[in-house]
């Protein structure tokens, strides 16, 4: 695994559709806002969980006021 892959897409993808930084997607999953679990040291997200997350109005309105 090389130094540029060290973040599983829909990390990166939700920080991107959020606005958020990817930082703040890791705080949200240890709030349980994003099913996640840890196998070893690799972070697997639920993808479907995750979409699930990322469709909630209240996710919508905290990205558009983010800015």
């Amino acid at each position: 695994m090389n130094g540029q892959e060290r973040e599983p897409r829909c990390v990166k993808e939700s920080a991107e559709y959020l606005g958020l930084s990817v930082g703040t997607i890791y705080r949200l999953a240890r709030l349980g806002e994003i099913a996640h679990h840890w196998e070893g040291r690799q972070l697997r997200c639920y993808t479907a969980d995750l979409n699930e997350f990322l469709a909630r109005p209240e996710v919508e309105r905290r990205r558009l006021s983010t800015f």
